[in-house]
């Protein structure tokens, strides 16, 4: 019997051999082909293609430990990064685009905040949810500031440059998605793109948000992947931009939402510090 696991994948059996079956509309046999040329082998054999969808071999896990998985896809994303990186032409406008972009979501977050903090002030009671943001403001608006202050200095570094450094991207990196058979395999590759490493790097930070030690995992990622300068300090924007808080009627849901929102900008704070005094301390 065949095992339906969403609605563009199965599991099927043919004479006794399971084989993993999905629809796609991306070209993944010719992206396979060049990781293979590449060196890259950390993805599932394709055994053939039809109408049907893509079928693989099918992989059995023998290892779901979560902190092993952590290191091993950060570990993997820097080895497909480090395999498929060059340099390309761009536009001398794209880093002007891309500064103009983020300086208008941070304007529209420091506003949004701005006004939330004096309506809180304004009220004689504030509920619980409101008076946490009133107690930890200041990391919000630490986060804001580090952000405007530190475009500044990413836009200076790149605003001259006329290349910049691409690789093939997974785009999706959830711990789901790696597999710990007889070696490791990364899959879902659906919505890879060729664009700058930060873009798995940063997704993978996202994805583990409430991990308290990313930094091991950055420390494993750059063992065989180095980000430059600026694509470090892209990297420590992105991750430190606060998010607009979506309240709802139930205020126990909000005072939960609310936690998790400067637990998270503090434990980044954390991160980003542990970074530059290592670099500090290495200088």
């Amino acid at each position: 019997m065949n095992e339906i696991i969403n609605s563009k994948s199965k599991v099927v059996i043919e004479e006794n051999t399971k084989y993993f079956l999905k629809q796609s509309n991306t070209d993944i046999e010719g992206l396979f082909e060049y990781l293979h040329q590449r060196g890259f082998d950390y993805i599932p054999e394709i055994v053939s293609t039809s109408n049907d969808g893509i079928k693989y071999n099918y992989i059995e896990s023998n290892n779901n430990d979560i902190k092993l998985k952590r290191l091993e896809i950060s570990k993997i994303l820097s080895f497909l990064h480090y395999k498929t990186a060059y340099h390309k032409d761009i536009s001398k406008y794209k880093y002007r685009e891309v500064y103009d972009k983020i300086s208008e979501k941070c304007e529209f977050i420091s506003k949004y905040y701005d006004e939330l903090i004096e309506k809180i002030e304004m009220e004689i009671y504030p509920s619980p949810s409101h008076y946490l943001i009133e107690r930890n403001f200041s990391i919000i608006l630490g986060s804001l500031n580090y952000i405007k202050s530190e475009l500044k200095k990413w836009f200076k570094l790149v605003e001259n440059k006329t290349k910049e450094r691409v690789c093939v991207v997974n785009n999706n990196p959830k711990l789901e998605h790696l597999i710990i058979g007889e070696k490791e395999y990364l899959t879902n590759w659906d919505n890879y793109m060729v664009d700058t490493p930060i873009i798995d790097i940063y997704k993978l930070y996202k994805t583990n948000k409430n991990y308290e030690n990313f930094y091991e995992l950055y420390e494993e990622y750059t063992k065989n992947f180095v980000l430059t300068e600026e694509e470090k300090k892209m990297f420590f924007i992105m991750i430190s931009i606060p998010p607009k808080i979506d309240e709802v009627a139930n205020e126990m849901a909000n005072t939960k939402n609310i936690k998790e929102i400067i637990d998270y900008l503090y434990r980044t704070n954390e991160f980003i510090t542990s970074i530059n005094l290592k670099k500090e301390n290495k200088n």
